[in-house]
């Protein structure tokens, strides 16, 4: 299968029902993705969330961290992916974690970047509602689509690119709760940062606030498992 995220075309012989609105004719692909049974080289390991990533010699592993058999293997340009699966195994929603994460790299590569944020399209424009985990990202999106009719573009990770006619944001084939998965991108117009307060006002954010938000963090950031 043929698929196309934004500007990357991704060749995958493991059908990802998610993707199907990203569904392409055939070309020459920036990643393939091929099933695998074998075994993992042995390497150095660090810790990256719920995952482990292993340095091995043509890339890296990233695996569940209870589960050192079955994972990802991707080289270090992200163009070829084998995934590991043990005999017999149905696809999982590690695999798609896996592919996600894999892909999200490639696109950095790219300039793209995937914000943490539920965004919206109204008019043909996007708005993105971005914040901390519980703040009401998605409550807002979900008001202004009753409110001014607007259309979920994604309910969790939009990926963003700024270029020489401004700033866009595309749908992923994947996403949140909200299972999202809409191929269309549009000129994002703000990303509103939501926080919970007593009372309900808007107003501009410094840059200086606008650069801590995008960060997501105002500690020293961690390390990247991936040098993207």
């Amino acid at each position: 299968m043929f698929y196309k995220i934004a500007e990357i075309v991704f060749c995958s012989e493991l059908s990802l029902p998610s993707f199907k609105a990203f569904e392409c004719s055939p070309s020459d692909p920036d990643a393939v993705l091929k099933i695998s049974e074998e075994t993992p080289q042995d390497g150095p390991e660090s810790a990256a969330g719920m995952f482990a990533i292993r340095r091995i010699d043509d890339g890296w592993f990233l695996h569940w961290k209870s589960d050192s058999k079955s994972g990802l293997i991707v080289s270090r340009d992200y163009a070829q992916m084998r995934l590991i699966r043990k005999t017999g195994r149905k696809g999982t929603f590690l695999e798609k974690q896996y592919i996600m994460i894999a892909l999200e790299c490639l696109l950095a590569r790219r300039g793209y970047v995937s914000l943490h944020a539920a965004c919206v399209s109204m008019d043909g424009e996007a708005i993105a509602f971005t914040g901390k985990s519980g703040a009401g990202k998605s409550t807002r999106a979900s008001a202004w689509q009753d409110a001014f009719q607007a259309t979920l573009v994604s309910g969790d990770r939009p990926l963003i690119k700024i270029n020489e006619d401004g700033v866009e944001a595309y749908g992923v084939p994947w996403d949140g709760k909200e299972a999202c998965y809409r191929n269309v991108h549009y000129p994002l117009k703000a990303i509103c940062e939501v926080r919970r307060n007593g009372s309900v006002y808007c107003r501009k954010l410094s840059f200086r606030q606008s650069q801590t938000n995008m960060l997501l963090t105002k500690k020293k950031p961690r390390k990247i498992w991936m040098n993207c």
